[in-house]
């Protein structure tokens, strides 16, 4: 999920602003240490 359709579902969620962006920085974060670059990649390894 893009950060376009992440801030969409959280503004229908009834997210404030100053919680869309915290999750989306957290999100960011989760992203690097994972190495997934924002899109899920299947992994057939697991």
């Amino acid at each position: 999920m893009n950060e376009a359709k992440v801030k969409e579902t959280l503004r229908r969620c009834g997210a404030s602003g100053d919680e869309c962006g915290r999750l989306q920085y957290a999100l960011t974060c989760l992203r690097k240490v994972t190495g997934l670059g924002g899109e899920h990649k299947e992994d057939s390894s697991w």
